[in-house]
């Protein structure tokens, strides 16, 4: 990360700041959203296995179920846009959810390993505090500003 700090502070160019400080936050913010989604994923499944299990069992359960209630009970469309798609199949796979999904979760917590929280440690993040400070000037030096609290 601060290779790559460095390589955009050192490839700014006067009269496009705009657009490559606009492209510089699309990047991180693409990055945020895809990294922060897996390691949420990841600190789930570190509190017991049951938490991404579970889940994805209620999903596919709930799939299933709207189909099979769909197709011995359906009548009624539920949204033009997809007109296979039943009103009594919606209720009926929410209700089978709902029965099946308790029988599920008790099932799956009756294994120690899907609820047996795993210890992680955590780095400290002192040399982040130090890069981005070091990052900060460099961007102030490039761009010729002086600041209030370093007066060169």
């Amino acid at each position: 990360m601060p290779v790559g700090f460095v390589f955009f502070v050192m490839t700014l160019t006067p009269g496009s700041y705009a657009y490559q400080f606009t492209q510089f936050c699309w990047t991180h913010m693409t990055l945020l959203l895809v990294v922060f989604q897996a390691h949420f994923i990841v600190n789930s499944i570190f509190e017991g296995l049951i938490w991404f299990f579970l889940p994805v069992c209620l999903v596919i359960t709930n799939d299933i179920f709207a189909y099979i209630c769909g197709m011995l009970w359906g009548r009624t469309p539920l949204i033009r846009l997809s007109p296979k798609k039943t009103v009594e199949g919606f209720i009926g796979g929410w209700i089978c959810t709902i029965v099946i999904g308790g029988g599920i979760a008790y099932s799956l917590s009756q294994f120690k390993y899907m609820i047996c929280p795993v210890t992680v440690l955590i780095p400290s993040d002192s040399n982040l505090t130090i890069l981005g400070s070091r990052g900060f000037s460099m961007v102030r030096f490039r761009l010729c500003t002086k600041s209030s609290l370093h007066p060169s």
